[in-house]
């Protein structure tokens, strides 16, 4: 068998034949000139004019609206199958996902049974018909048989048999070599392999795509592609493995396990700033009070975040993550000036009785100077960031600033309940501040031995956390 020293680009006893795809041109240098221009070293990676005349296409002739053969086009105004009357009609792109059906651990050399292969296009088609995707889904595996079975030379050892070579054979002429990929970009070489399998569907349109809703067309794909992985093992091959991938999943996937994660943290802060609160305040109903102050500051600030459409990426999460130690700060600032108003007016011999306003001005003076200087300063260099170019310095600085605005708020209304419900004789008791600390510890421990035990918990992308 002929080996061409650019096999590359050239096949055939003379090396004469190309083995670009469809509407590509073979260099002398052993590159490949495809329909986008680009030059590629191999025929795998070059993209192919299918049989609607598009660059990289299908073969499907999909509309702008994800239909087969639908023939809607953008209009000028970029409205899918608009008139150009740009009256406010709503388009909607459709989401392609591509399966990958991963086979290279069952491929020999020649031969190969494809019938888990033809079952796993079944399935595909059934889901079709379903509705659960849009396309009438043309399976290149499948065509190969009909081509086969159809052809000069017909043997029962087709039926059985894949042969690899006139595989590439029917895909190359096909126009749909991109279906496939294969270990050797030279049909000609006897170490041909077949490696994947390569489908990509269209799922039905959504005028309206928030990234919640795309977020579980994900993990129904993920679903389905279980199932698709069944049906290969099913069929004998039980280590086969079948992935799914989408460029509409990236910032979907990406904005809803960072608001998941946001919420988990967040959570785990809150339940602890709890518990740090209680033991130092010794008083329940002050703990109380705090950590719903904690949420109001937290809550007010993703609510200021969706609102201004602020994208929840890392370096949001990290601010607002922050906004619970900042919260906290402040209020055990103003209950320490409480209580320490309460322990100057009541320990000594002349002690007079004291009510909830008075400690509370006493806490004003003692803290509130720190508190508003420390919140200017803060909001001052925020500032110096909200007019930068660089888009996490300003977004940083835009929730700092709300996070500390709501951290004022908070401060009045937890003040107006010191001044209401605030204790009126001294309550730090190290004592019962010691048993509280041990007892949030011990709580602790116990969780973590049972979550080790139990294997982890579910985490906030879904996969478990040891």
């Amino acid at each position: 068998m002929t080996t061409c020293s650019c096999k590359g680009a050239w096949s055939g006893s003379a090396c004469s034949v190309c083995n670009g795809p469809n509407g590509s041109t073979c260099l002398a240098d052993g590159t490949i000139k495809a329909c986008d221009g680009f030059t590629y070293s191999s025929s795998a990676g070059a993209p192919a004019v299918d049989k609607c005349g598009v660059c990289g296409g299908s073969g499907n002739c999909i509309g702008c609206d994800g239909i087969p053969n639908s023939g809607k086009v953008y209009d000028s105004c970029g409205v899918c199958g608009g008139d150009n009357g740009c009256l406010g009609t709503t388009s909607a792109s459709p989401v392609s996902v591509t399966f990958l059906v991963d086979v290279h651990s069952y491929i020999t050399l020649q031969t190969y049974q494809y019938q888990s292969l033809a079952a796993y296009c079944k399935k595909l088609q059934d889901m079709a018909a379903q509705g659960v995707i849009i396309d009438t889904v043309s399976c290149v595996i499948s065509d190969y048989i009909t081509w086969q079975t159809q052809g000069a030379g017909y043997t029962s050892t087709n039926t059985t048999q894949l042969d690899i070579h006139r595989l590439y054979t029917y895909a190359y002429g096909a126009g749909r070599i991109g279906d496939l990929i294969f270990s050797d970009t030279n049909g000609n070489s006897s170490t041909l392999q077949l490696l994947y399998v390569v489908n990509t569907v269209n799922l039905p349109i959504l005028t309206v795509a928030p990234n919640a809703r795309i977020f579980d067309l994900y993990e129904s794909m993920l679903a389905i592609a279980g199932q698709l992985e069944g049906q290969l093992r099913d069929s004998g091959l039980s280590d086969a493995s079948v992935r799914q991938t989408s460029t509409s999943w990236a910032n979907a996937v990406a904005a809803e396990v960072s608001l998941a994660t946001l919420k988990f943290t967040a959570g785990i802060g809150i339940a602890m700033a709890f518990c740090i609160m209680g033991s130092f305040f010794a008083n329940f109903r002050l703990s109380l009070f705090a950590t719903m102050s904690v949420v109001f500051v937290f809550c007010g600030t993703l609510a200021v975040a969706y609102t201004q459409g602020w994208d929840i990426d890392a370096v949001t999460q990290i601010c607002v993550a922050g906004v619970i130690a900042v919260a906290v700060e402040h209020l055990v600032h103003i209950v320490d000036g409480y209580q320490d108003f309460l322990q100057s007016t009541q320990t000594h011999m002349f002690a007079l009785s004291t009510t909830c306003m008075h400690a509370f001005r006493g806490s004003l003076t003692r803290t509130g100077v720190s508190i508003i200087s420390s919140t200017i300063a803060t909001v001052a260099v925020a500032l110096l960031f909200v007019v930068s170019a660089i888009q996490p310095f300003r977004r940083a600085a835009q929730v700092m600033i709300t996070v500390h605005i709501f951290t004022l708020i908070t401060a009045v209304l937890f003040g107006a309940a010191l001044c209401a419900f605030g204790p009126t004789v001294l309550i730090r008791h190290w004592a019962a501040t010691t048993v509280l600390c041990c007892t949030c510890a011990v709580c602790g421990a116990i969780a973590l031995l049972i979550i080790y035990l139990a294997g982890g918990v579910a985490g906030p992308s879904g996969y478990s956390v040891p």
